[in-house]
This record gives structure tokens, sequence and C-alpha cells, in this order.
């Protein structure tokens, strides 16, 4: 993978304050993104710094 499609990267896990990993699949054109989180208020923190509210 180029350093230009890696730079979201940094700033993800800055934004986030957690472990990222972006894999990309063959081709070049999908992939995943996965974002650890260790127990359920460190996963209410990360969804609510993505922007969703949870009801």
């Amino acid at each position: 993978m180029c350093d230009r499609r890696l730079a979201p990267l940094g700033s993800t896990r800055k934004h986030l304050g957690t472990k990222v990993q972006i894999r990309v699949r063959r081709g070049g054109k999908s992939g995943e993104v996965v974002v650890k989180f260790y127990d359920l208020d460190h996963f209410d923190g990360l969804m609510g710094r993505m922007g969703f509210v949870m009801r």
C-alpha cells in the first residue's frame, strides 16, 4: 500500500485513541477497517467518537 493511503491511519488512531488496522484486499479496491476495543465502556466511547448515538 502506498504512503498516501496510509496517511489517514495515523490520524484515525489519534482521533479514536486505540489501535486501528486498514486491510486492503487484492486489487486495492476494497478492504476492512479494524478498530480494537478492550471493554464495553471503551467500545461506547469509540462509537461516540465516530458519531454514533447510543440509544
